[in-house]
């Protein structure tokens, strides 16, 4: 369904580290974020065709979504979204 949707106009990757979506520029606590994104994966990417620029991350949210840890996981990764500009998605 995601590439029937979509790839027409975007590079759908799959399992793609945060790290190398959201960078983060706060130098003085920069490896106390940085550990935070690099040990997170986003499950799907979408990316323009044309430009490269990374478009929208989609993430899968099953029963495990319920769970307090991974609950806090998911408003990290809202957090960090919004605070790079990237539009993030989940889907049940």
């Amino acid at each position: 369904e995601l590439q029937q949707k979509h790839a027409n106009n975007y590079h759908i990757f799959c399992q793609v580290s945060l790290d190398r979506i959201i960078n983060t520029t706060d130098q003085m606590n920069f490896y106390t974020y940085w550990n935070k994104i690099n040990k997170k994966t986003i499950d799907f990417v979408l990316v323009d065709k044309q430009t490269f620029q990374t478009v929208k991350l989609i993430e899968l949210n099953d029963r495990t979504h319920n769970y307090k840890k991974r609950a806090e996981r998911d408003r990290f990764l809202k957090q960090a979204c919004e605070a790079a500009g990237v539009e993030l998605e989940f889907v049940s």
